[in-house]
């Protein structure tokens, strides 16, 4: 069965390697406070917890780095990063 969400999961894991990286960069001082907004496509129960675990691993690992996460369906993932390309945000 063609799910349309799982098109988009290498695009998300791409993006939590590149949150796990952040940590180890150089460029931010250990008592910075920085937020990271992340939008992910992980919707169903089992993948929201495994992604919760992740970035709660993270953030207890890097105190001063705050994840804010918002999750959305294939659909609504369209046009929230249409709407923000189009604003230039």
């Amino acid at each position: 069965m063609y799910r349309p969400h799982r098109t988009f999961l290498p695009f998300a894991l791409a993006a939590l390697l590149a949150i796990l990286a952040l940590g180890s960069a150089p460029t931010y001082a250990q008592d910075e406070e920085i937020e990271l907004r992340v939008w992910d496509q992980f919707t169903e129960p089992g993948e929201s917890a495994a992604v919760d675990a992740i970035y709660a691993g993270f953030t207890e690992a890097n105190p001063n780095i705050k994840i804010t996460r918002e999750a959305f369906d294939t659909d609504q993932m369209r046009e929230t990063v249409n709407t923000a390309i189009s604003s230039g945000t």
